[in-house]
């Protein structure tokens, strides 16, 4: 599996049974010679020679920027949601006697 001097030493590790014994259902691991073709066309867009032609390294940014903040806020809204959802809520209004300033 691995092509290098070192293979010896690491070949304890590199074999599926020992990936298998970290496996969770949370987080299923296997062992694979090759990397899965969206993980190949994903670095493909950031590989140097790629880094400039046509924005694709932005593009991927912005799409794993776009995951990162989906997720943020779907926490920010289960956070807020269970919060509601105690018995007591106590929410504090304050009367303000010149009115809101942008009405």
């Amino acid at each position: 599996m691995q092509q290098t001097d070192e293979a010896d030493t690491y070949s304890a590790f590199l074999n599926p049974a020992y990936a298998q014994g970290f496996s969770t259902g949370t987080l299923p691991l296997r062992m694979t010679q090759t990397l899965p073709e969206s993980v190949q066309g994903w670095l493909r867009t950031v590989a140097p020679e790629h880094a400039r032609a046509g924005g694709e390294t932005l593009r991927s940014w912005v799409h794993l920027k776009t995951f990162d903040t989906r997720k943020s806020v779907g926490n920010v809204h289960r956070r807020m949601m269970a919060y509601l959802r105690q018995e007591q809520v106590s929410i504090t209004v304050l009367y303000w006697p010149m009115g809101l300033p942008w009405i």
